[in-house]
């Protein structure tokens, strides 16, 4: 449709040409999924020093499991902040300083 036309019927195009676009550059950059082969917490809200590795290549899906109260929930907090999450999304703190575990600081 041309842009004399698409103005006439009240429409804008110029969503079309940004569509487009990101159809070209999706196209140089395809997106692949990342996968996190290993989480290491020194000092982090309950964990004094954790260290989990997953084995990527063997296993498709990883659990964390435990009792409440062992720190699932900060392991997850803390990928939410490595990966560039705010802290206070996680409802637990409201600064990064609050996640440093107690003592630590």
């Amino acid at each position: 449709m041309s842009s004399a036309v698409s103005k006439k019927r009240g429409f804008d195009d110029s969503f079309q040409s940004d569509d487009r676009r990101l159809a070209k550059r999706s196209l140089i950059m395809p997106e692949v999924a990342g996968k996190i082969t290993c989480i290491e917490l020194v000092n982090f809200m309950c964990h004094s020093s954790l260290t989990l590795n997953f084995d990527v290549n063997k296993y498709n899906c990883s659990y964390i499991i435990g009792p409440n109260g062992s720190g699932k929930s900060a392991l997850f907090a803390a990928l939410n902040i490595g990966l560039g999450g705010a802290g206070r999304s996680n409802e637990r703190g409201k600064r990064i300083n609050d996640y440093i575990k107690e003592n630590e600081k």
